[in-house]
């Protein structure tokens, strides 16, 4: 990976090329001291493995999908005195709307990030990631003053309803100083830009030491039965612990029941209350279930 616009000397030669507008066309939350480091060579497949981070706190999540951008960057602050002096105060600061067609499931998704505290890494319609230059050739996050997110749930009927992500970079000279970007993602598509899907666990009947479980996608309540098949019948791609001391409890069996696009999972009779989830991100991809996370349901085994 080579910084493209690392040296910064003050000098005003015409180069023979140079960045016009960077225009982004997707905004990557990530951890606050991420990094991309100098000699990563191939961008894509970086962050793809930075947005399946098994740990949470180590994760990017990218947000594209059709997003325009409003410049509400504020001028900056002249005082001038009754004999004619003017001198520049402060400078503005950067701020930038970034504007999502409104979609239930994902205006819910991006209102998690409402007061987001940690980094921030911008994509370029050329495919460039946009961060903040370091002095060994790493791209660091972009470290904003604040994140705040907006939007009504309802429209009017006549105008686009969109969700907003308002990002205030700070010090607008200072964004200018120290953002970077990289050398274009090669072959770069936005559509490729995925992060992980929700899924949802629904018990459907408990009888003496089994449950029996759906596994659907959250938002639209895609059955996985018929796409995954037998690869959940792996008890490994299963986690359960106990509720009262979260100890694990060991999944003695899982068979699908194809009458009603349901797994049977078997437990050890009289476990009581557990914790039931699919096992972690690697686990899943491990076992060829890539790119799923689910949540937790309360379960208890008589």
């Amino acid at each position: 990976m080579a910084n493209f616009c690392i040296s910064s000397g003050g000098n005003t030669g015409k180069p023979s090329c140079d960045l016009k507008d960077i225009v982004p066309i997707g905004v990557i939350p990530s951890p606050k001291k991420a990094i991309i480091p100098a000699d990563t060579t191939d961008l894509k497949t970086f962050l793809q493995e930075r947005f399946m981070e098994n740990n949470k706190i180590n994760r990017w999540y990218p947000m594209f999908d059709n997003l325009t951008i409003t410049n509400n960057s504020e001028d900056a602050v002249i005082a001038t005195l009754a004999g004619g002096y003017s001198e520049k105060l402060r400078n503005g600061n950067a701020i930038y709307q970034f504007d999502y067609p409104f979609a239930l499931c994902k205006s819910k998704a991006i209102n998690q990030f409402d007061g987001w505290t940690g980094g921030i890494f911008l994509v370029s319609k050329e495919g460039r990631i946009v961060g903040r230059k370091q002095s060994n050739g790493d791209l660091a996050a972009l470290v904003p003053v604040s994140v705040y997110t907006s939007g009504g749930a309802l429209g009017d009927g006549q105008n686009k309803n969109v969700t907003s992500l308002t990002v205030n970079f700070g010090d607008s000279g200072l964004l200018l100083n120290v953002i970077d970007v990289t050398d274009k993602i090669e072959d770069f598509d936005a559509e490729e830009m995925t992060g992980i899907i929700d899924l949802q666990l629904v018990p459907a009947g408990t009888s003496a030491g089994t449950v029996d479980v759906k596994i659907q996608t959250k938002c639209d309540g895609v059955n996985l039965f018929d796409v995954y098949g037998s690869k959940f019948e792996d008890a490994a791609v299963w986690k359960a612990v106990k509720k009262s001391d979260g100890t694990n409890v060991s999944v003695t069996s899982v068979t699908m029941q194809g009458d009603t696009q349901l797994y049977r999972l078997a437990f050890t009779a009289g476990a009581g209350e557990i914790r039931l989830s699919l096992a972690d991100l690697n686990t899943l991809k491990t076992a060829g279930i890539e790119g799923y996370e689910s949540n937790t349901i309360a379960v208890t085994i008589l």
